[in-house]
Formats: C-alpha cells, structure tokens, sequence
C-alpha cells in the first residue's frame, strides 16, 4: 500500500515492474493501492491472485493478461497494447481509466464507471454491464464502444471548470449509447460537457429525449457542446425533444451551450 501517488519533486506512486526476464515472486499478494504494474511480457510476476488495485496503473504490452480475482480497481488507468486483458470479475471502476490500443479487454460484470475515462483505439472492450457512468468520459478512435445499460448520464465530476466529453474520432469509431435517455451537464462553474463526432465517427444517443443543465450549483461558464465535423461525420438524437441551457453567462469559458 502506498498512501497517495501523488508527485512532488520524485514520482509519488509505487510501482513494479518485471523486465528482461526478471522475477518478482509475491503469490500472496492481493492488495495494492497507489501501486503502478509494469509488465511488458518479458518477466513473472503473479497477479491472479489479486483482489483489488485501487488508485494506481497497470502499463500492460507483449502478452495477455488476466486478473481472475479482481473485483475492485477504482481510480486505476489501465493502458493494455495488443494481446488481451482479461478483467471480467472487475465490478468497481468509478475513476479508473482504460486505454486499449489494439486489444480485447474483457470488463462484462463492470457496473459502476462514474467518472471513468475509456479510450478505444482499436480492438474491443466489453462493458455491457456499466450502468452507472456519471461523469465518465468515453473516447473511440478506432472500433465500436457500446454501452448498453447506461440510461441516464450526468457531468458529476463535481470540481470546477472540469471537462466530460463523449467522442468518436475517425470513420472506423462509434460510440453507442443508443439506450441513454437523458443528458445533465455539470453544475459547478465552468463545467464543460463535450459530445462530439468528428473525422466520421458516429454517436447513436438515439433514445436521448433531454439534454439539460442542471438547475442546482454555479451556473457560471457551464455549458453542453454537440458537435459532428465532416461529411460522414454522424450523432443520432433522433428523439431529442428539450435542449436547455439554464443561463448564457460566460465566465472563464464560454456559457452558452450549442448545436455545431
């Protein structure tokens, strides 16, 4: 357990790392918190055992890997290159993060991502079980992300002047939350929500009936930005009924929500 990562004048978080061939022997480990994971395929260290890995990272590449008993990676940003990661056990992830450049990740029994951050550069991930992401952000450059039990969202990331953005970037990236039914933006100041098709990526919000700013909190500099750049370029809302924007006001960004 390492208290905090943290920075200062030296890296704040712990870490393993296995390389060359090297070892690290710990069968009984299954705790770690604020503990960074390097594994590039070329070393041994076990990590079935595992039950939770809460604030830290794992940079995973030059193999496959499975952590049968995980259950709990809140705050930890996993970044998996090729092969596959196998997290299916994994139901906690509120404030983790997820790159997949190229892999199968496995998340299926993940139910909570509030304020996750999920990019998919190709390959697939799995998370059909997340029904709980408010405040998470989820970003497609290659592939299809879908979402199928979310129903509502909201921006709840609850610090000033932060940022949720739902994007497809290019013409292989869509991002499917085809089930959604409502949309709230942040309610501090300055909270941005960004939902954006660009390059032709495509968004399916299909079944979203409201997009709205909240009506509690600092309404200064909020705002809810859809934007689809380029011919292909594709977001379905197909059922929108309301968009609304509860105040103009700028502060130290733009306050008025948009339709690009």
């Amino acid at each position: 357990i390492d208290r905090t990562s943290n920075d200062w004048n030296n890296e704040g978080m712990s870490s393993l790392t296995v390389t060359l061939g090297g070892e690290i022997h710990a069968p009984l480990l299954e705790t770690l918190n604020a503990v960074q994971l390097n594994l590039n395929g070329n070393g041994t260290l076990p990590i079935a055992q595992i039950k939770t890995l809460t604030g830290g990272a794992a940079v995973l590449s030059g193999a496959s890997y499975a952590f049968p008993g995980l259950t709990d990676a809140s705050g930890t940003a996993f970044t998996i290159s090729g092969n596959s990661l196998d997290l299916q056990n994994v139901v906690q992830f509120a404030g983790g993060g997820i790159t997949v450049n190229g892999a199968a990740v496995d998340m299926r029994r993940a139910t909570n991502l509030e304020q996750a951050s999920v990019t998919l550069s190709g390959g697939s991930i799995n998370l059909d079980a997340a029904s709980s992401i408010n405040g998470a952000s989820f970003f497609v450059n290659a592939g299809a992300l879908s979402l199928p039990s979310a129903r509502n969202y909201a921006h709840t990331n609850g610090n000033n002047n932060n940022t949720a953005t739902f994007r497809a970037n290019g013409s292989t990236a869509e991002l499917h939350l085809g089930n959604l039914e409502t949309v709230t933006g942040g309610d501090t100041i300055d909270d941005q929500f960004v939902i954006e098709a660009l390059s032709g990526g495509r968004i399916n919000l299909g079944k979203v009936t409201d997009i709205l700013d909240p009506t509690t909190g600092d309404n200064r500099g909020r705002a809810i930005h859809v934007k689809a750049e380029g011919s292909t370029s594709r977001i379905d809302l197909s059922s929108l009924k309301t968009f609304i924007d509860r105040t103009s006001n700028d502060w130290n960004n733009e306050g008025m929500s948009s339709l690009t």
